[in-house]
């Protein structure tokens, strides 16, 4: 067995656990945004805030049923309830059904405006992506876990239709940061899991850009962010949150930071 089959089998075996244990995924994912770790919460409510500051200036002005939003990879509807709370109409799209099930529920409990779909975008003979129709895409660090991101990219504009529309992106900056280190670190003390191996798509800001435009996508913004904020998180909320604006703008043009961001329009 050569060494990619091996690592697809490692991947496999990774992936097929974590569908075992969906308790296990869940548990992390809500302490990620609502649990002790101060600098995990900062980090995952950033990327966050980086979408919603670029949505909320496309979306100025538009009536609310204008605002229909699919989330990619949306997991268990933890980030796209955040954005159904601002008045955007949710369609979850994830390839894991317990995740979907879970989302449902959530929704329904909370009583938000959603659906979620079972489906997987790295599959191009998907008719129902189609039929969605939506105004724009959030995909927030989920493209580094897409096995096949040209097809995922060529499924994006069949949900955003002839009418066309905007997908706001975050993935981590593994080739331009320190973002590589830490995730092994991360690993080695199974603080995340696994994310070596589910990590399958890794480009620099270029790579990504070069793979939008081959498909038709005009690039309205990309650039990095996060670097020392989350670290200082850990004393310092408010300090951190001072910090991020300034290292932000700095982190455009320098592509020091840990996680990337895209905006595209076709």
């Amino acid at each position: 067995m050569g060494r990619s089959s091996l690592f697809n089998a490692r991947r496999t075996i990774i992936v097929e656990d974590h569908k075992l244990d969906f308790r296990q995924v869940l548990a992390y994912e809500l302490s990620a945004y609502g649990g002790r770790s101060k600098l995990q919460v900062f980090w995952r409510l950033q990327r966050i805030n980086v979408v919603m500051q670029y949505l909320e200036r496309h979306f100025s002005g538009r009536e609310m049923q204008e605002k229909t939003l699919a989330d990619v990879g949306c997991g268990p509807g933890i980030v796209a309830s955040m954005f159904a709370r601002r008045g955007y109409n949710i369609i979850g799209i994830d390839h894991f059904k317990p995740f979907i099930e879970y989302a449902t529920k959530k929704f329904k409990r909370e009583m938000l405006d959603g659906k979620f779909i079972l489906a997987d975008v790295c599959h191009d003979d998907n008719p129902l992506f189609e039929n969605l129709q939506c105004n724009s895409i959030i995909c927030i660090d989920a493209f580094e876990h897409f096995t096949k991101p040209g097809i995922a990219i060529d499924n994006f504009k069949k949900i955003l239709g002839e009418a066309g529309g905007k997908v706001f992106l975050t993935m981590p900056n593994f080739r331009g940061s320190l973002y590589g280190y830490i995730e092994k670190i991360w690993d080695d003390f199974a603080k995340t899991p696994g994310w070596k191996e589910l990590h399958v798509t890794r480009l620099k800001i270029p790579e990504l850009i070069s793979l939008f435009s081959s498909r038709g996508f005009k690039i309205e913004a990309a650039g990095t962010f996060l670097l020392t904020s989350p670290f200082l998180s850990v004393f310092s909320l408010k300090l951190a949150r001072m910090i991020s604006h300034v290292e932000n703008y700095l982190l455009e043009k320098v592509h020091w930071g840990f996680m990337i961001y895209l905006v595209a329009r076709i």
